[in-house]
């Protein structure tokens, strides 16, 4: 028997023993499924239903009060941290409630111009004043520090159904050099179905923090700053932001006071 007779002979049983129904049978089943699971991932199926649990989890989570295990947790902290010492216990203190206790604290939607004031704070209160000149013109004073931001947004990606930004805020003139330790860059994306206010404007939320975690260790809260533990807030709390400023130039007077030195 050649190979053509062997091959229609195959052909034959299978026709004939249902091998053939099975295999249709088992393809199309697995069609079928993958048609299903696909418009679960993507599509309209897919936005219907996040929708949906959103709309069911977002109330039940913002209700939720979690600062009635802070008390507990407090005492957990204070094990933890008696191994430090000094500014480094109340750092982490500070900074442990602060991240327990932000879920409402800041409310749903926050300002731009509220981030940049807080970065203007954080410059101000952390800037190394070491070779700052010190002027007299009303009082003693440092020099003041230039500060500057940005906002960049990316563009637009027909495909997806975000908008993505990303927001530098940088020291300048006269302490460029600290900028390893003073800048700060956030990114943001904004949903462009729906994520807008009652005023239709657009409605921005914080995806990450360059070089910051969302989930500090605790060991690791001394060493925060709190401009990163106010960040981190807003991360975890899902805040949305209103870009009501997109861009800033300006200058910041350092909290520390020179001693005075009259000649």
């Amino acid at each position: 028997m050649d190979l053509g007779e062997q091959i229609k002979q195959v052909a034959d049983t299978m026709a004939t023993d249902g091998t053939i129904e099975k295999i249709i049978r088992e393809q199309l089943t697995e069609h079928v499924k993958k048609t299903i699971d696909d418009s679960f991932r993507w599509g309209k199926l897919s936005d219907i239903l996040r929708d949906k649990i959103t709309e069911l989890m977002v109330p039940a989570i913002k209700e939720y009060d979690f600062g009635k295990y802070l008390l507990n947790m407090d005492s957990i902290l204070t094990d933890v941290v008696n191994e430090t010492a000094g500014e480094a216990n109340n750092a982490t203190l500070r900074h442990f409630k602060e991240l327990m206790t932000s879920t409402k604290k800041y409310g749903d939607i926050i300002k731009m111009s509220t981030i940049i004031e807080k970065y203007k704070e954080f410059v101000a209160n952390e800037i190394d004043t070491d070779g700052l000149d010190v002027t007299y013109d009303d009082g003693v004073a440092y020099e003041s520090v230039e500060v500057n931001g940005y906002l960049e947004i990316e563009d637009d990606r027909s495909w997806s159904i975000f908008d993505y930004a990303s927001m530098d805020f940088t020291v300048g003139s006269p302490c460029e050099e600290q900028g390893e330790t003073l800048n700060r860059c956030i990114h943001l994306h904004h949903y462009k179905k729906d994520d807008e206010d009652a005023t239709g404007k657009k409605l921005w939320t914080l995806d990450s923090v360059s070089n910051l975690t969302a989930e500090p260790r605790i060991k690791s809260l001394s060493s925060l700053t709190d401009f990163d533990v106010f960040l981190i807030s807003l991360l975890r709390a899902g805040v949305k932001i209103e870009l009501d400023e997109d861009e800033f130039n300006d200058d910041v007077v350092p909290s520390k006071e020179p001693e005075a030195t009259f000649r």
